[in-house]
């Protein structure tokens, strides 16, 4: 678990005041908020290249998370013109409207991403990775395309490791693809920056009407119910002080 302090920064060039209902602290302080901001940065800027074709594809490695389904609500709200997922739980994916579902297979290397990079599928714009390990070394070493006569290049921003800390990454792949690597988390961006983009982030947040979707996945306790929290193996909990 985790304990994140929402605050009032007070700088020359960063004064903010953020008022937040309830839900939306369950929600903002639930997914990690400081995190998501980057995730909504990176979205931000994809959008920004992609406008003059009309949209982007946005690729969530571990789209069942909870941070996973916030992602794509946030894509969604940004416009991107095709959303797909991948993780193990198909039923799980099917329930958030996305518009292609790899299901990860135990056997990793037997995941099947050919209708991602057909060749007549449009190009993945940005990959957002919540599993690191072999799911990450299969997608980038092995899935992903190799074509010198692609132009447009593949984003990838790690922002957990639910499915390994390490991983091997042949140096061809790299040299190989057009692709860039990106990392999420304090020192991959700093808070006066993180300041600017929360205003549009919680916005975005309420707009999608991502707060219904995910009352189910977050549960509000008190302080004083903590043992009842930390014996709760299978819900995710956010503390408030009333």
């Amino acid at each position: 678990g985790q304990f994140i302090r929402l605050r009032l920064w007070k700088h020359n060039r960063c004064k903010i005041l953020l008022l937040l209902s309830r839900r939306i602290v369950q929600v903002c302080i639930g997914i990690k908020l400081r995190c998501a901001g980057f995730e909504w940065k990176r979205l931000l800027k994809t959008r920004t290249r992609a406008e003059k074709s009309g949209g982007f594809t946005v690729l969530i490695l571990g789209v069942t998370t909870l941070s996973g389904k916030v992602a794509v609500s946030l894509a969604r709200e940004l416009g991107a013109s095709k959303v797909i997922g991948v993780a193990r739980n198909k039923s799980a994916m099917e329930a958030l409207g996305l518009d292609l579902m790899v299901q990860l297979e135990e056997n990793v290397p037997s995941t099947d991403y050919s209708k991602v990079f057909a060749k007549d599928a449009p190009h993945v714009d940005i990959i957002l990775d919540y599993l690191y390990g072999a799911p990450m070394r299969h997608l980038l070493a092995d899935a992903l395309p190799s074509d010198p006569f692609q132009a447009k290049e593949t984003e990838y921003v790690n922002i957990g490791g639910m499915a390994g800390v390490d991983v091997e990454l042949p140096s061809a792949a790299l040299r190989s693809k057009a692709v860039t690597l990106r990392g999420s988390g304090p020192g991959s961006w700093n808070y006066a920056a993180l300041g600017k983009e929360l205003p549009g982030l919680i916005e975005a947040l309420v707009k999608s009407g991502v707060t219904e979707k995910l009352s189910n996945d977050l549960k509000l306790r008190k302080l004083e119910e903590v043992d009842e929290a930390f014996a709760d193996t299978k819900g995710r909990t956010v503390f408030i002080n009333n």
